[in-house]
């Protein structure tokens, strides 16, 4: 009887790991000792973070992207009653391009576009809890002075009080499917809106939709900027792409208490190497995708793989690397694959990826 519940109830993870795939921490040992009111206690310290991505707050229309008041009022109440510590998108770069630790549980919030909710809704409670975020400005509907996005005032105002403001183009175009004298000009311009109407210079980009290729990739470097960030699942970690840095996104569907505990108490799944090294399917579909994965991961018996269009992904491993085995190709449009290994305390390594087709 016990043998089949605990059958059950890894079935039921996997499961569930499967159906929030359409949407999308090993601790170190070493501890920071801290006083605190006259006594030692031993906190841990990480080597990644879990960041999340929103969009809009209690806005009905939109489901896709929305979170509700009540599951924002939920995800705010469990951070604070758990010990988490959110920090702002600056400290966790930082830190990690610079081989540093991190707090425990260190969580960051990231919002993208600008819509109005986030000023109405987000930025008083985000305020009120003490949580810094930073916002990924999609200036054309800004300076549309667009009823449904916010306008440069309240954007100021956010800013002053810590908002910590960054690039997301103009147009929230898809990009793999632009010239490259476009997209140049998409980012150039947003940089330009924000700096000209809020003193502000971008250091880091939003990729819209979370779609890129190399060479938009090497173009956003280009750009002084210091790290670009998609939305594909996974703990950003020392070993990820800093141009391709995982998010996981947060909306009604996807944003149930449940599922906000298993990802932010989720684990980095560090790797050495992946191939194909970019984010697009250009000629080979399904891609050979093989990964080799971190001196830090000691047992792949575990190791399990979902596509989001097919389910459980076949995977050849050996003792430091595993292949993924497809039989059909990926659709168009984006495809995800999120990869986990169950830890002994309940949490899961989470590696992460996402592909975008064009054809």
């Amino acid at each position: 009887m016990f043998i089949n519940n605990l059958l059950n109830k890894k079935t039921r993870i996997l499961l569930f790991l499967f159906t929030i795939l359409n949407s999308s921490l090993s601790y170190a040992e070493e501890a920071n000792q801290i006083i605190d009111k006259g006594e030692i206690v031993i906190q841990e310290i990480q080597d990644g973070a879990v960041i999340l991505l929103f969009h809009s707050f209690g806005d009905d229309n939109q489901p896709d992207i929305n979170i509700s008041t009540e599951q924002l009022d939920n995800l705010i109440n469990y951070i604070k009653n758990n010990n988490f510590n959110v920090i702002p998108l600056a400290q966790a770069v930082e830190i990690i391009q610079n081989g540093g630790k991190l707090p425990n549980k260190s969580v960051v919030i990231t919002i993208d576009d600008a819509f109005k909710s986030v000023y109405t809704v987000a930025y008083p409670k985000f305020k009120q809890a003490g949580f810094p975020f930073t916002l990924f400005v999609l200036s054309g509907k800004v300076n549309d002075n667009n009823s449904a996005y916010l306008n440069w005032n309240e954007i100021i105002e956010m800013a002053s009080n810590g908002v910590d403001i960054q690039a997301h183009t103009v147009n929230h175009s898809h990009m793999t499917k632009k010239e490259i004298k476009e997209n140049h000009n998409e980012i150039d311009s947003n940089i330009n809106d924000i700096i000209k109407n809020t003193n502000i210079k971008p250091i880091y980009f939003a990729y819209p939709y979370g779609e890129a290729n190399q060479e938009i990739i090497e173009m956003v470097k280009s750009k002084n900027i210091v790290a670009g960030f998609s939305q594909h699942s996974g703990v950003y970690n020392n070993t990820s792409d800093q141009y391709y840095i995982p998010r996981f996104p947060i909306n009604e569907k996807w944003g149930t208490l449940e599922r906000l505990k298993l990802i932010l108490n989720t684990k980095p799944f560090k790797i050495k190497s992946i191939t194909p090294n970019t984010p697009y399917i250009k000629d080979n579909n399904p891609p050979n995708i093989s990964v080799v994965v971190d001196d830090s991961i000691d047992d792949m018996s575990q190791l399990n793989c979902f596509r989001s269009d097919t389910g459980k992904v076949s995977l050849e491993k050996s003792d430091k690397s595993f292949q993924m085995v497809f039989t059909t190709p990926f659709k168009t449009g984006r495809t995800r694959i999120n990869c986990t290994i169950p830890n002994k305390d309940g949490t899961y390594k989470w590696l992460g990826l996402m592909f975008t087709n064009d054809k």
